[in-house]
């Protein structure tokens, strides 16, 4: 499109100018409304039906005496800020996490970034090389502006079968802008309290965004059998 030039003039010392030009397209306005329009998509609410398989680990150190067979506690949509204080309990790391872990204020304009605690059943045969399989399904609705600040987090854990007492074994993450993005199927390193890696951890997450389409059909044809070829009472009145 035609361009047009500015010209700006400052005053500096002596009888020497600072002058700077500006050249801009007419273009700018259109682009300063499709920027406009990307900051507000990246508020709206998406939609997705979550589908989350623990699978198996590998190379896991043998557990100690009295110890159950390790299961995987992951937290869903935990603020990657929070992701320090994955050795503390699913309780006590849900109830210093901000909104909207809990809630989110009245009449805020974002969907609630509802969480989920997923926890798997001990594995029942190997300690070292343990196997899950164990699936969960649910509803989750988030801004793309929110699927960049959250994360899964996944701890394998190990429990004493007197106390209850329940030991961090490790833990690996993954952000949600990535899920919803990115491969389906995880084979992470694992990562002890030391930040050294000590086994690893394979599992699959699927988001399948919800969309609403508006369908234009131009042209329709209907075939319809013969009322002969219809059996029941209802097709043959239909």
């Amino acid at each position: 499109g035609a361009s047009r030039g500015g010209r700006a003039s400052g005053v500096g010392g002596g009888d020497e100018g600072v002058v700077s030009e500006k050249t801009y397209d007419s273009d700018d306005e259109s682009t300063l409304s499709s920027d406009a329009g990307d900051e507000i998509s990246r508020h709206e609410s998406l939609t997705f039906d979550v589908s989350v398989l623990i699978l198996k680990a590998r190379n896991l150190k043998q557990p100690p005496a009295l110890t159950s067979f390790p299961v995987v506690d992951a937290l869903w949509a935990v603020p990657r800020g929070c992701l320090e204080m994955g050795s503390g309990s699913s309780k006590a790391l849900t109830s210093k996490l901000p909104p909207p872990w809990h809630e989110r204020n009245a009449g805020a304009s974002e969907p609630v970034c509802t969480p989920r605690h997923i926890v798997t059943p001990p594995a029942d045969a190997d300690a070292v090389n343990p196997r899950w399989a164990h699936e969960t399904h649910f509803e989750f609705a988030a801004t793309e502006a929110q699927l960049e600040g959250r994360s899964l987090l996944l701890r394998l854990q190990q429990r004493r079968f007197f106390g209850f007492f329940t030991r961090n074994i490790a833990s690996c993450s993954v952000s949600l802008s990535e899920i919803a993005s990115g491969p389906i199927k995880y084979d992470l390193p694992l990562l002890d309290e030391a930040n050294s890696p000590c086994g690893r951890l394979v599992f699959s997450v699927r988001m399948m965004q919800r969309c609403k389409l508006m369908v234009l059909l131009p042209r329709v044809r209907c075939t319809m059998r013969s009322l002969e070829r219809h059996t029941s009472q209802a097709s043959q009145e239909a």
